[in-house]
């Protein structure tokens, strides 16, 4: 919550006062056999959260972004699922101390309303994945999930939304249950009518428009 001041502190200054971590691309920041020990703040990069199936394919779980804090069900329930939390880019985090975060959420009001509009967002991305994955096709899915990470990671440039993230195809199609291939034919095909580019590694999108008409015509 952008610019949101508590009594004491703003919302990202309090994190910002915690120890820092660096982090690889592909290093474990968090794995099951690990116990969090308190809150992650991402101050640089993004991290995505996967579990393994019993046949050992990674499930996608969510991407956070800077900004955003993990694991919060553990801190705020001591509920320690069997995920990992891997670096998909050169992240930087600042770990507060449960209990440190626990108090600060009781004693200031302020920061509790902060915390509740990250936890909107989140909800959010939930309620979104939901939709992709009850959406027929695969190719109105792929297309929902890059309208979605337009929303999510978008900046505005002057050639269009640039996807600012480091998507692969294999994250597209572990988060809308279709295989790589699959996925991969279907932005090709997107690349070749120029619906959508790929700039430096990650995903342009010259016209939502485009995209959107594209995603309806799928569906009607």
């Amino acid at each position: 919550m952008k610019g949101f001041k508590s009594k004491i502190v703003s919302f990202d200054e309090f994190f910002l006062t915690g120890k820092q971590y660096r982090f690889k691309k592909g290093q474990l920041i968090l794995r099951p056999d690990i116990n969090p020990g308190g809150i992650y703040y991402i101050e640089k990069g993004h991290v995505r959260v996967y579990y393994l199936t019993e046949s050992g394919r990674e499930k996608l779980h969510v991407i956070y972004k800077k900004g955003e804090l993990f694991p919060l069900l553990f801190v705020l329930k001591k509920i320690h699922r069997d995920a990992y939390y891997e670096a998909m880019d050169e992240v930087v985090c600042r770990k507060t101390e449960a209990k440190v975060f626990l108090g600060q959420l009781r004693r200031d009001p302020y920061f509790s309303v902060a915390l509740d509009q990250k936890l909107i967002d989140l909800l959010n991305v939930f309620v979104n994945r939901l939709d992709n994955l009850e959406t027929h096709g695969g190719p109105a899915r792929v297309i929902a999930r890059l309208s979605f990470l337009a929303e999510r990671f978008g900046q505005k440039t002057e050639d269009g939304v640039l996807i600012d993230a480091p998507i692969t195809h294999k994250d597209i199609a572990d988060s809308v249950a279709l295989n790589r291939e699959s996925v991969s034919r279907q932005i090709e095909d997107l690349i070749r009518r120029q619906i959508i580019q790929v700039k430096n590694h990650k995903f342009l999108i010259p016209k939502i428009s485009k995209l959107q008409k594209e995603l309806l015509n799928l569906e009607s």
